[in-house]
């Protein structure tokens, strides 16, 4: 019955939709989405998804996520694709958090080597708890993160800064520095 309750969540687009149902409810209505289309075993399309976490207000619409999931008993992913047209993110105001001591609180792995071949956001927007949104245009990246060690293969962006931003590289990660 297990077996095929997971068949039906992961193969089917009313178990994916069935799935974002739970999803939601078990974050108490925190992870509403809307207008799902495919399976999640891919390609899984998503017309809206808000996420409300304590730390901010995220909405992703017209989105789209194709991932090989068969791979993360070997606690690896590998995403072929995740796009979306448009991002928006309103950060709460929090309590000032102390630094974490050198050695507590810096990412330096996953828990599973990560490979996204094609990531793409049409546009960011970021308001800050207090200020003006912040706005990234036509986000492309491709990277991998296998242990301490992140290759971005990658990364453009049109920024409010700089304009047309591209970077690729890698990065060795550690508690203090990268």
């Amino acid at each position: 019955l297990l077996v095929a309750a997971l068949v039906f969540v992961l193969f089917t687009q009313p178990g994916a939709q069935l799935g974002v149902r739970i999803a939601s409810a078990i974050r108490d209505g925190m992870v509403p989405a809307s207008g799902i289309e495919g399976s999640l075993w891919g390609p899984l399309k998503v017309q809206q998804l808000k996420i409300g976490v304590a730390a901010a207000d995220i909405e992703i619409d017209n989105a789209e996520l194709d991932a090989d999931f068969t791979q993360l008993a070997r606690r690896r992913l590998d995403v072929a694709r995740l796009h979306a047209t448009r991002v928006t993110a309103a950060l709460k105001p929090g309590a000032p958090q102390e630094p974490p001591p050198s050695q507590e609180g810096a990412i330096t792995q996953l828990p599973l080597a990560l490979a996204v071949r094609d990531a793409r956001v049409g546009t960011l927007v970021v308001t800050p708890a207090s200020g003006e949104p912040i706005t990234i245009d036509d986000i492309a990246l491709a990277v991998s993160w296998v242990g301490d060690h992140v290759v971005v293969e990658h990364l453009a962006a049109n920024t409010p800064w700089v304009g047309r931003a591209q970077i690729d590289g890698l990065a060795i990660l550690h508690p203090d520095a990268i």
